[in-house]
């Protein structure tokens, strides 16, 4: 959600959800922009917070297509579509355990938009929800099932850590694996990594991302080459130099992470670029690419 859209989504919200806005003025604070971003902000948040995310339709919607007010106005184009299905994938791999919206198409449906018209969410063809629904049915992301237990393990066995997959309500279930007992699937480690590897990998929180074609992808894991800014057709989120970011492609597939050499706003200028322009972009040249082999932990 765009900043200058918080105002227009608490007022949607004070007649859909029946919230009082001032409250919702002085309590909620819109510090974040992606999904990604806000899944940060509750981890960060000073009281434990247990919950299970599902990513908004609307929002999303409003976001690619300019504000709540435009996107009520047409459906998404072609372009819009992959940007919003892009922005899903990228949900589901921050935790998202699916999509959410309300369709609501009688007249007498009381939950409307603040001015009583339909929501978003309420005008979109059925086209539409046949692609999300869809695109869920591919998602590696999310957390509840088998898939994506399974990647999570090759994250970790990929660094040389053994993971037990098991039943979490079993009694005493932690003691008795370590005592040797036969619980759940034990998938074994293929190989050790350094420290800093693993770092990389799956210690650090992400701040953002880069999003690169297939060729980047390519050169990546064949000739494992560092990331050049050629390569990068996207930046997702805010961070600073030497942040922590994923890889993805288009689709919002993550296929690394690694530590970024410029900030974000300076990787959106060097999008596309050939190294050699850096200099006279930014009017500074600190490195040749955005991320380098040695700070680079492909999944």
């Amino acid at each position: 959600m765009h900043a200058k859209d918080a105002e227009r989504a608490m007022l949607a919200l004070s007649r859909n959800e029946a919230i009082p806005l001032e409250p919702m003025r002085v309590s909620i604070k819109v510090d974040w922009e992606t999904f990604p971003q806000y899944m940060d902000r509750l981890a960060h948040m000073p009281l434990g917070v247990n919950l299970s995310q599902l990513f908004p339709i609307s929002p999303v919607v409003a976001y690619v297509m300019g504000g709540f007010d435009d996107a009520k106005k047409r459906f998404p184009n072609d372009k819009e579509m992959g940007e919003i299905l892009h922005h899903f994938h990228g949900g589901m791999a921050a935790g998202a355990v699916g999509w959410s919206t309300q369709r609501l198409v009688s007249r007498g449906a009381l939950q409307r938009d603040y001015d009583g018209t339909p929501m978003i969410s309420d005008l979109l063809p059925d086209e539409f929800y046949l692609t999300m629904a869809r695109a869920l049915g591919t998602s590696s992301g999310g957390s509840g099932g088998m898939a994506s237990k399974l990647e999570a393990a090759r994250l970790a066995t990929g660094e040389g850590t053994a993971v037990l997959i098991a039943d979490g309500a079993e009694p005493k279930i932690l003691e008795r694996a370590l005592d040797g007992e036969d619980l759940g699937t034990l998938i074994t480690g293929t190989e050790t990594r350094g420290a800093r590897w693993r770092r990389i990998a799956v210690s650090e929180r992400r701040r953002g991302a880069l999003i690169v074609n297939e060729g980047a992808l390519r050169a990546l894991t064949a000739r494992k080459a560092s990331l050049l800014p050629i390569g990068v057709v996207a930046v997702d989120g805010q961070f600073e130099e030497g942040d922590l970011v994923e890889v993805r492609d288009g689709s919002g597939r993550v296929h690394g992470r690694g530590l970024v050499n410029y900030g974000s706003d300076a990787c959106r200028s060097l999008c596309g670029k050939q190294s050699d322009e850096i200099e006279a972009i930014l009017g500074w040249r600190g490195y040749d690419a955005l991320i380098t082999r040695d700070n680079l932990a492909l999944a």
